[in-house]
Order: C-alpha cells, then sequence, then structure tokens
C-alpha cells in the first residue's frame, strides 16, 4: 500500500512540476513576443522591458495567446503599422519555440 501511495505522490509532484514548466514557458514566450513588438513599435530600452513585462500578465498568459495577439496587433495598429494576424501568429509561434528551448534547457 505504501508503494501505491509514493508512486501517487509521485505522480502528483511530476504534474505539478510540468505546469509549473508550461508557465514559465508561457510567460517566457510573452516576454519575447512583447520585446518583439516593442522593437516594432520602436521603444528604447527600458520602455520595451517595460511594455513587456506588461504582457506577461496572467490574464495574457493562456496558452492559445489570442488576449495577447490582439493586444499586440491593437498597439501596433494604433502606431501605425500594418502586421497580419497571420505575421503575429507566427511570430508568436517562433517565441513559443524560443521560449521552451530556453526554459527546458536551463
Amino acid at each position: 500500500m505504501d508503494d501505491l501511495v509514493s508512486r501517487e505522490r509521485a505522480l502528483e509532484m511530476k504534474f505539478q512540476h510540468e505546469q509549473f514548466l508550461e508557465y514559465k514557458v508561457l510567460a517566457r514566450r510573452n516576454r519575447l513576443f512583447g520585446l518583439w513588438a516593442a522593437h516594432l513599435l520602436g521603444l528604447e530600452q527600458a520602455e520595451a522591458d517595460t511594455y513587456a513585462r506588461g504582457v506577461v500578465s496572467g490574464k495574457l498568459c493562456t496558452p492559445e495567446g489570442e488576449e495577447l495577439l490582439e493586444r499586440i496587433l491593437t498597439d501596433t495598429h494604433a502606431a501605425g503599422l500594418e502586421i497580419s494576424l497571420h505575421l503575429a501568429r507566427k511570430q508568436l509561434e517562433y517565441c513559443h519555440q524560443d521560449a521552451a528551448h530556453q526554459i527546458y534547457t536551463e
């Protein structure tokens, strides 16, 4: 019985760890995507960091990234930049891949 309980605990800990890593990947993805958008907007380094931190918020940190895409497209269009949804989705995908690589190799 103790083996069963310890196995269950181990699986729960593994699941919690995987969930934590996925959250870190999403937060890093959002930050990288925010830095990309800040570069397009022509923001200086300090402003770019602040902007990127702003898009890491929990509301925008969803696996789909729809709210994040909407925010970035709204900001870029307000600045007079015509960024397509397709380009933004592709960049978000690249940022996700980079973030996952960075997190899992740390």
